[in-house]
């Protein structure tokens, strides 16, 4: 599952849709959570045809329900992304409606084919005629998509030059990098989990700043001294991982950590995962590989296998050596859940 958009213009979802059309796969079904106000809170996308396999679809939904209720939405709208013809409802648009059901309020189930939308079940043709209506500012929708097109390679680019200056200075004292690279985290952490919406304050992190926080996963004192702190562990275990004593207290804390018997706040975990999705979007190579590990971590303590093994899939696909996501993708294949999940259950 991949959150793609996210807008705060009042009723702005409609119109979010002609850019979604850009972000997500021509073959997809999306969830558009809604705020209280109607506009967009997150959309989430998964393939058409994995939802109409029923246990993925239960999956996808399940996962956007965990996110909305950390993230404090209630409300959706479910889009079908298609080519294929939809005389009646969606299959797999339903299948993922049939998870959200008592869950999540569906306002709406819609088809998007050709740059135009309707509701399939609706047989009024005022609301919806045939063929459909055209989305709301369709004709600008591929000129804006090029325009982001171009933001986002030179938001890389940006990100690729941050992340090599972090390098050479980490090469010059690693010490005293470790410690202003685990600032800077703590600072893009504290300012997503302050945040109303945790996602936008993510994406508003300055490309530069994505790129050293992006080459801080690199290290894997750093990286870990991060995860024992998301997940509450003590000052003295974080502050013991940063400068790499080994200790008793600091490996019971990392295994509490990698059986799922740790407990962190939902925020916490939230804010990490933001600012983890920001660093996939902008850095490539080890930087966005470890970001994806760290993901699949993340949502394997939620309990959300599928998303633990796509994540841990892609970071593979990044960087064949990363030890981490070789061992959540074991973890997810085998079916394995986290203890605290074992134990409720």
């Amino acid at each position: 599952m991949t959150a793609r958009r996210r807008t705060t213009s009042h009723h702005a979802w409609l119109a979010a849709l002609a850019e979604l059309v850009y972000a997500v796969p021509p073959e997809s079904v999306a969830v558009v959570a809604l705020r209280g106000d109607g506009s967009v809170g997150m959309a989430a996308s998964l393939d058409r045809r994995a939802c109409l396999m029923p246990e993925i679809a239960a999956s996808f939904a399940g996962s956007v329900v965990t996110h909305c209720r950390a993230m404090r939405f209630r409300r959706c709208a479910i889009v079908s992304f298609t080519d294929a013809r939809v005389d009646w409802e969606c299959a797999a648009g339903e299948l993922v409606r049939e998870g959200l059901e008592g869950l999540l309020e569906v306002e709406d189930s819609l088809v998007v084919s050709a740059g135009r939308y309707r509701s399939p079940s609706c047989a009024d043709p005022h609301c919806c005629p045939p063929g459909g209506r055209r989305l709301p500012a369709a004709r600008d929708a591929s000129q804006a998509s090029r325009a982001r097109k171009e933001d986002e390679r030179a938001h890389r680019t940006s990100a690729r030059r941050a992340g090599a200056r972090s390098r050479r200075k980490r090469e010059l004292d690693a010490s005293v990098w470790r410690e202003e690279a685990h600032a800077l985290w703590r600072a893009a952490l504290a300012d997503s989990a302050d945040a109303t919406d945790a996602w936008g304050a993510a994406d508003g992190l300055a490309p530069p700043v994505v790129g050293r926080l992006g080459d801080a996963l690199t290290d894997s004192a750093v990286r870990d001294a991060l995860i024992l702190e998301v997940f509450g562990a003590g000052a003295t275990a974080v502050r013991e991982t940063l400068a790499g004593v080994p200790s008793d207290d600091t490996d019971a804390c990392l295994d509490g950590v990698m059986r799922g018997d740790a407990r962190p706040s939902p925020r916490s975990v939230e804010a990490f995962d933001a600012v983890l999705m920001r660093i996939e979007d902008l850095c490539r190579g080890r930087s966005g590989a470890e970001a994806s590990a760290v993901r699949a971590l993340l949502s394997w303590w939620w309990g959300d296998l599928a998303s633990c093994l796509a994540s841990a899939q892609a970071a593979i696909r990044r960087d064949d050596e990363c030890r981490l996501a070789a061992l959540l993708c074991e973890t997810a294949t085998r079916g394995l859940l986290p203890g605290w999940l074992r134990e409720v259950g």
